[in-house]
């Protein structure tokens, strides 16, 4: 997909962010998913939710052993921290991460808040649970890529978003889906702990990427974009 955006085939895709892709295409910088893919929370055996107590420490947490995909950025983040853990293949993740945690071989396994009620939902039959007290957090965006074919599209594309912003269709939009409303109740619970992480592999990061809670900041840095 890259290539048929270079080259002109294409002209607009959606991915996460990362400094090569940037390199690669042109970039629409808002965080469409409001940067909640690196929101983290932790799937754990359901019986060991006392080694994670309501005044865990973060070197607490970076003794115990967690598991990621292998290719994953993800994997560089904890890692970069000073968190243990390791990388299983991407073909075998869905199942064996949570096996792994449920026979005790890892600690956790940390899955964003978009994404973790659907696993917890498909692997029911599992003793694992959602660890109730830890949040992780860094900086993770999803982004519009343009062709760098069709430099005029990024405009366009800001312009877009910036109506939909303020007229509320863009929250409609996002809160039209189930998961996306269970992520920001988790990505806003002021029960947990928050564990702030650097991310080595992004190149801007968001003081306020919750537009739908907070769309003031958004607007006024697409306006910025548009006068450049």
């Amino acid at each position: 997909q890259i290539m048929k955006l270079q080259s002109g085939e294409a002209q607009v895709m959606w991915s996460a962010t990362s400094a090569e892709r940037e390199k690669q295409l042109l970039t629409v910088r808002f965080p469409l998913l409001q940067g909640l893919a690196g929101y983290r929370v932790l799937v754990i055996h359901k019986f060991k939710q006392g080694n994670y107590p309501a005044d865990v420490t973060e070197s607490r947490l970076q003794s115990y052993f967690g598991v990621q995909g292998a290719d994953w950025p993800d994997l560089t983040v904890l890692k970069h921290n000073g968190y243990k853990v390791e990388g299983l293949p991407w073909s075998l993740w869905f199942a064996n991460m949570f096996i792994a945690v449920e026979k005790g071989l890892v600690d956790y396994f940390p899955r964003n808040v978009i994404e973790v009620s659907d696993d917890l939902e498909r692997h029911a039959d599992k003793s694992v649970k959602l660890e109730d007290n830890v949040l992780l957090r860094y900086p993770s965006y999803e982004y519009f890529f343009v062709s760098p074919k069709h430099p005029e599209l990024v405009k366009r594309l800001y312009t877009g978003l910036l109506r939909m912003l303020d007229n509320g269709e863009l929250t409609s939009y996002f809160n039209k889906h189930n998961n996306h409303r269970r992520a920001m109740e988790l990505a806003t619970q002021d029960t947990r702990t928050i564990f702030e992480l650097a991310n080595p592999g992004i190149t801007q990061t968001f003081k306020n990427p919750l537009w739908s809670q907070n769309p003031a900041p958004m607007r006024a840095y697409v306006e910025a974009r548009l006068k450049e």
